[in-house]
């Protein structure tokens, strides 16, 4: 009976000197540096002197209103891809430029013209706006496209919102919304508006 009782008091005095509060507080406080860490890194990747590089693909559903009464209008469906280039000249803000590749299908409705496809290629400077701190982050971005091989249009002008993932050190994924007014060169077309939506990949450097 003593031999028990000396070995059930042995028990708890081992138990009363491993047992350390600071080892059980310090548990939050590592995984709480880690967050902050994680935090640190991904704000670190859109700080100034940074370089971003980033490749998008897009589509997009146009409508023209034309000055033409040998038909009523113009339906086009184009696909986009477009690298760019930037650098980070202050925190979360980079300037830089991107080019373009879009290949497009034109449908004339209401007329006697022919369904035709065309490709061209647009360059011009962008820059962009980003917000957040966690592996989650938003932009909005501006810019500006001069048009290389197609003469009847002069510019095109975007605005986008978009937001990126972080799926490790330095590369992310993530879609983006722009709406672009394209602006003609002396042809017959008025207007043109259209709603592009895309997915790009991220990489800072």
């Amino acid at each position: 009976m003593r031999s028990h009782r000396k070995s059930v008091f042995l028990s708890l005095c081992f138990f009363i000197l491993a047992y350390n509060p600071a080892n059980f507080s310090q548990r939050p406080a590592r995984e709480d540096a880690a967050a902050q860490t994680s935090a640190q890194n991904v704000v670190q990747f859109t700080q100034k002197g940074r370089i971003g590089i980033r490749g998008q693909i897009s589509g997009d559903y146009e409508r023209l209103n034309v000055e033409n009464r040998s038909y009523e209008g113009i339906n086009r469906w184009s696909f986009q891809a477009s690298p760019a280039i930037s650098y980070f000249v202050w925190d979360n803000f980079s300037v830089g430029v991107s080019l373009a590749y879009s290949y497009f299908r034109t449908e004339h409705t209401g007329g006697l013209y022919h369904d035709h496809t065309f490709a061209y290629l647009n360059y011009g400077p962008v820059v962009s706006k980003y917000w957040g701190n966690a592996k989650l982050k938003f932009f909005t971005e501006l810019s500006y496209r001069f048009f290389i091989n197609y003469p009847d249009r002069k510019g095109e002008f975007s605005v986008a919102v978009g937001s990126l993932y972080f799926l490790n050190r330095g590369l992310a994924l993530g879609p983006s919304l722009a709406y672009q007014t394209i602006f003609p060169d002396g042809s017959f077309v008025k207007k043109q508006y259209r709603v592009v939506l895309g997915v790009g990949i991220f990489s800072f450097l």
